[in-house]
Order: C-alpha cells, then structure tokens, then sequence
C-alpha cells in the first residue's frame, strides 16, 4: 500500500516528514530515495538502507508512523534537457535496469519513467 501523501505537493511532504524526522534527515532521505517508492519496515534494522540514510533514531520515528508501508519520496527536479533524460531513460530500460534505479540515476520520480515509457515516441 503506498500512503495518500502522493497528493500532497513536495513542499507540504517535505514539511509534513521533517515535522516527523527533521529536516536534516529528511533532506538525505530525499538525497538518497528522491522520486521514488521506499517500504519503511515496521522494526527498521541498523543495516537497513533508510537507517543508514537517515540513522536509526529517525528510521524509528518514520517507522512508528509510516511502518509497514509504501512512502513516496518527494524530489525536486528541474528538467534541463528532457530529450537527454529520456534516450537516458530508454537506454537503461533496454538493458533491464529496474525502475527506481533509473528515476536515481535520471534524477526523476519513478512516475516520470511510467510517464515516459507509455507516451508515444516523438
């Protein structure tokens, strides 16, 4: 299940996450997982990938209230060369690289790679 907060502009999620974790954390969780779909596990382990973003104290408290569950993580982006970002994006789903890996290597929301690859090719 993914939260209802993909409603919620950037701006609001970021402040509404860093009401919760901090703004610190929150930054380097949107520096490591920015446009992309993270699972937050109910009991976070040191070992965990958000626990060593974010260390295990905001891991904890994003766990106490989005355990369990899918969060969407806001990124900012400016696109400044569309056409390059999507040959980038074509080029590595040819060679079967996953979705969200593509949205970090591009710097886009994985909704923006689903977006690409359904529209017609100009």
């Amino acid at each position: 299940m993914t939260l209802p907060l993909a409603a919620e502009s950037p701006t609001a999620l970021f402040a509404r996450m860093a009401a919760l974790i901090g703004r610190e954390a929150t930054a380097r969780l949107r520096s490591r997982f920015g446009g992309t779909r993270i699972y937050v596990p109910s009991k976070p382990a040191r070992s965990h990938a958000i626990s060593i973003a974010i260390g295990m104290d905001g891991a904890r408290r994003l766990s106490s209230k989005f355990g369990g569950q899918y969060v969407r993580v806001p990124m900012r982006r400016i696109y400044a060369d569309r056409d390059q970002d999507e040959a980038q994006i074509f080029r590595l789903r040819a060679h079967g690289v996953n979705t969200s890996t593509i949205a970090r290597a591009v710097g886009c929301s994985e909704r923006h790679i689903y977006d690409v690859v359904a529209a017609p090719r100009r």
